[in-house]
Order: structure tokens, then sequence, then C-alpha cells
């Protein structure tokens, strides 16, 4: 409990000249201004997984759905999250914003804000 999920959004595409993929565990909020969106994360998620050199080949986004939850140990917002080492990722948007904590598992999707 705790949680729900949401099926993939419809929405404006998502472009990697504006996504900031965050290492694991450096950052427990975007700037403000700089948060992906709920209904674009699983967008984000899928092509950073699939266009960023992060993530090397065979690891995968475990999932066709995003996660949402609200929970006090991980990153508030956007982010991949993994459980097994970085085989599998998971696009998980926590909803929290009272406690938010860089966790080790969780790379934080931010976007580059506009100037």
């Amino acid at each position: 409990s705790g949680y729900s999920i949401c099926t993939r959004p419809t929405r404006t595409p998502i472009t990697g000249s504006n996504l900031d993929l965050r290492s694991a565990g450096s950052t427990r909020i975007c700037p403000e201004g700089a948060s992906v969106l709920q209904e674009n994360c699983l967008e984000a998620a899928i092509f950073l997984i699939d266009n960023s050199n992060y993530f090397q080949q065979g690891q995968t986004l475990g999932s066709s759905l995003t996660i949402v939850e609200n929970v006090d140990y991980a990153p508030c917002g956007c982010q991949l999250y993994t459980h097994d080492g970085g085989n599998h990722y998971y696009a998980v948007f926590d909803t929290g914003h009272t406690v938010c904590v860089a966790d080790y598992r969780s790379n934080l999707i931010c976007t580059v804000p506009l100037m």
C-alpha cells in the first residue's frame, strides 16, 4: 500500500536535450523549476535507458509502468530505481515533498533549466 500504478502517458515527447540524469545517490530533489512532471516520468526514463551513455548494454527498464508512491527513503520526483544492483531499473515518481533522501539505488531525473 502507499503506491499506485499509472499507465504510459500520452504527452508531448521528451527530448534528450532537456534531461539531466543525476548520479545514483547524489541528489535528493531537483532544483526548483527542473523537475520532470509525473505524467512525463516514464517517457523520460525510457529515453534515458535507451539513449544515455550512463547505462550499459543489458540494463533494462523492468516495467512499462510508472510506480507512484510517497516514501521516506528515496529522492522526491521522477527517478530510475534499481533494487538488484543495476540490471533492471524502474521508473518511479515519489510524490513526497517533505522527506527527500539521496539514495544509492536511485538516479533522479531532472530537466535542464531553459536559459
